[in-house]
């Protein structure tokens, strides 16, 4: 008859060894839920730039050029910063958080609006 033995069995004698395993699995532990927590993180502050790209992860160093992607990259409350003076969207942008859309001092920006259109009656009493 065959057993199945445990490969803790090769250390159960050594502490020393046991005590190696533990924090490696600890330490594997934690680095599994800080990257988690990591790559759901947005970011407060994102910034545009003219010579951007959206492929970048929208930080000072690394702007993005268009709107959806710093939106996409921001956290709701956060701030969205336009560097240089430019057209930051191709197309209407729906923005579905509560973000800040700033611009630099000397930098023209601008964002255009579009109200939505409400049911006549909702204001009927």
């Amino acid at each position: 008859m065959l057993a199945f033995r445990c490969p803790l069995h090769l250390i159960q004698g050594n502490t020393m060894n046991v005590r190696m395993l533990r924090r490696a699995i600890r330490l594997a532990s934690i680095t599994a839920l800080c990257s988690a927590s990591i790559a759901n993180a947005g970011l407060f502050r994102t910034y545009l730039s003219l010579n951007g790209n959206d492929g970048n992860p929208c930080a000072v160093q690394l702007p993005c050029r268009l709107l959806p992607a710093a939106l996409a990259a921001v956290n709701s409350g956060g701030e969205i910063w336009m560097v240089d003076s430019a057209n930051f969207n191709t197309a209407p942008v729906n923005i579905s958080i509560s973000v800040k859309i700033l611009a630099i001092p000397g930098a023209i920006g601008s964002v255009v609006g579009k109200r939505r259109r409400r049911d006549r009656h909702q204001y009927r009493r």
